[in-house]
């Protein structure tokens, strides 16, 4: 700065830029947390600055940029908080539940009492009762038989029905059976497979 008789001032002022720490946790999201599905969730920087991780659900190691989700529903919030200046930024994720239909089929002909793997009215692909593959999400189901008339001739709450042809302790007559299954999933969805089978009964 100069006066008015030419005299000179001079000041100066060093400033120091230090970033703020920015971090994202990505966009919420949806899994299948009953299938024993995991999600992982990364926190990304936005700036190369020294710092202390936190979760709010303390289930990864200390300072882990990853987070393994394991259940949902839920909120997840990462904090990191600057080394340097201890400025902090937080961002959250939300996890809710989807799983993806389970696709069960029924066979079109059953034979009760035969000894080739079709003495029973029971989903394809179900053997020695490994039902693992198939349930995974299934939380609640129905299943119902009727005959040709509409009578209900068998019921059903497990998640995998087995029916062995009978009804009131006697074999079913041979003929088309009409059958409805229902079932809801871990996200609180509902499905509806209905379609006939063809019993075939050989006893005397």
């Amino acid at each position: 700065m100069t006066d008015q008789y030419n005299c000179k001032g001079y000041d100066s002022v060093f400033n120091v830029v230090i970033p703020t720490p920015n971090i994202d946790l990505g966009p919420d999201t949806s899994f299948c947390s009953l299938g024993s599905d995991t999600y992982t969730i990364r926190m990304e920087f936005f700036e190369n600055v020294l710092g202390t991780i936190s979760w709010n659900d303390n289930n990864n190691n200390s300072n882990d940029s990853l987070f393994t989700a394991r259940y949902t529903p839920t909120t997840v919030i990462g904090t990191f908080v600057d080394t340097a200046t201890g400025c902090i930024h937080v961002d959250s994720v939300e996890l809710t539940e989807f799983c993806e239909p389970t696709l069960i089929q029924f066979p079109n002909v059953f034979v009760p009492g035969s000894d080739d793997g079709n003495e029973t009215f029971r989903p394809i692909g179900i053997i020695d009762g490994n039902f693992k593959d198939y349930v995974n999400n299934i939380v609640w189901s129905d299943f119902e038989v009727f005959n040709r008339w509409g009578l209900k001739v068998f019921q059903s709450s497990d998640v995998l029905p087995n029916w062995d042809g009978f009804y009131e302790n006697r074999p079913v007559a041979s003929g088309v059976y009409y059958w409805v299954y229902r079932y809801k999933d871990s996200s609180l969805k509902e499905y509806t497979f209905n379609g006939f089978t063809q019993a075939i009964q050989t006893r005397d």
